[in-house]
């Protein structure tokens, strides 16, 4: 092991559990400012994103052993990837693009203002 990697990491983990939190109350505030669910959305998983790379890096040790745990890490995650892929495929590429015909009966009783709810026709 490298005098780097077996040396005190306290302020490591510190810096980045207060990052964590920033980071948490940041995306709680960047959230409240957007308008669409898409901008949340967006804003909140590149924040994740960001917070999951500090944990990896740190509390994973991945920055002072990523030549070691690259091989075990990645490619297992981008096998199962593949397979998922292969296996899905092909119940995505039979599905039709329409609506369901739920969605449709329920936009036709908004717009004629019956309602079935509970069995009783009106």
């Amino acid at each position: 092991m490298s005098n780097e990697h077996s040396g005190n990491h306290f302020n490591a983990y510190l810096y980045v559990a207060i990052a964590l939190l920033i980071l948490t109350v940041v995306t709680y505030f960047v959230a409240e400012s957007f308008e669409t669910t898409f901008q949340r959305a967006v804003s909140g998983l590149l924040i994740a994103v960001a917070k999951a790379m500090l944990v990896v890096s740190i509390f994973m040790h991945l920055k002072w052993d990523w030549k070691k745990k690259t091989w075990f890490m990645i490619v297992p995650a981008l096998l199962l990837s593949a397979v998922l892929l292969v296996g899905l495929f092909p119940d995505i590429a039979k599905r039709e693009i329409t609506t369901s015909p739920y969605s449709t009966a329920v936009a036709a009783e908004g717009s004629t203002g019956t309602s079935h709810a509970g069995g009783a026709s009106h």
